[in-house]
């Protein structure tokens, strides 16, 4: 299999590793469900939105030196990094047009929460104290999906036991031996054919638990690339007007997302939840959007 480089700067050392993938992974929206703005003003976002960029490892070093350039082009001189949230909007089409020209694959799981709203999984919530049993079950569709896109990857590449990178940013509360914690239940109960939820599950042939890290953002820089993708489908899906189309970014990496055997990303590179949604509770942009994905509204 081939070498590559995952990039990291740590007081001011270049680290690298040899991986045949890499998959960045980030979040846009807050996880919780309790309190939603749609019934308090001070509630959280009405959406959850969990993105991952996947490119192989030995693009990284590339993708970093491109990146860097298209921060000088859209001059963000007073931050070493691109925060998609805070960029113009004319800014933030130029960055997706590059990440939707970039050799990466991307998915992304996104949660209209209003369904959720103060709804408990008492068996989830024995696994996390940091975060909420919501954001592990938004992070298994992701990893499933992931998983799944490697084992395609590895046989188109004639890889049979690969190695892989997937950094997590981390964000507030996130506690890496809870990941790995729910990641070992989900195995156990994955090899004991007793999953919980059993609609769908990670290939573990495909996916290893130590692959998985919680990094910061300043330490992997590369993590930008993450930021871009799931900062461009929360803002599509978050916006309520229907004068400003907000979906133009992420309609740019469309291109980008992962399929299965579909020509639309609907269910693997764009997985909406939940599988109904009320047309009544979202705006024309927000239809038109999923309808590009593949995705029909009732």
């Amino acid at each position: 299999s081939s070498s590559s480089t995952c990039l990291s700067f740590q007081g001011g050392a270049l680290i690298v590793f040899d991986v045949d993938y890499v998959v960045l992974v980030d979040e846009a929206g807050d996880p919780g469900i309790t309190r939603l703005s749609a019934f308090d003003e001070s509630g959280g976002s009405n959406w959850f939105c969990l993105s991952c960029v996947i490119l192989r490892g030995n693009r990284a070093e590339a993708l970093l030196q491109d990146l860097e350039g298209v921060r000088r082009a859209i001059k963000s001189y007073q931050s070493k990094r691109i925060h998609y949230r805070n960029l113009a909007p004319y800014k933030k089409l130029h960055v997706t047009s590059f990440l939707g020209r970039a050799p990466v694959r991307i998915i992304s799981v996104i949660s209209h929460k209003l369904n959720m709203h103060r709804y408990r999984n008492h068996r989830a919530e024995a696994v996390s104290l940091s975060r909420g049993w919501f954001y592990w079950w938004m992070m298994r569709l992701m990893l499933e999906r992931v998983s799944k896109f490697i084992s395609m990857q590895c046989r188109s590449d004639n890889i049979s036991r690969p190695k892989c990178e997937i950094l997590i940013s981390k964000r507030g509360g996130m506690n890496y031996h809870e990941l790995k914690n729910y990641l070992a239940k989900l195995w156990i109960q994955g090899k004991g054919r007793n999953l919980f939820l059993n609609k769908g599950n990670i290939d573990w042939e495909y996916f290893d638990i130590d692959w998985c890290r919680v990094v910061k953002d300043d330490d992997f820089p590369i993590l930008q690339l993450s930021d871009i993708a799931a900062s461009s489908f929360y803002e599509a899906v978050d916006s309520t007007s229907d004068n400003f189309d907000a979906t133009e970014g992420a309609c740019n990496l469309m291109s980008r997302l992962c399929r299965d055997n579909e020509a639309l990303p609907n269910n693997f590179g764009f997985k909406l939840m939940p599988d109904t949604i009320k047309a009544s509770q979202i705006s024309h942009n927000h239809i038109r959007f999923f309808e590009k994905m593949g995705r029909s509204i009732i």
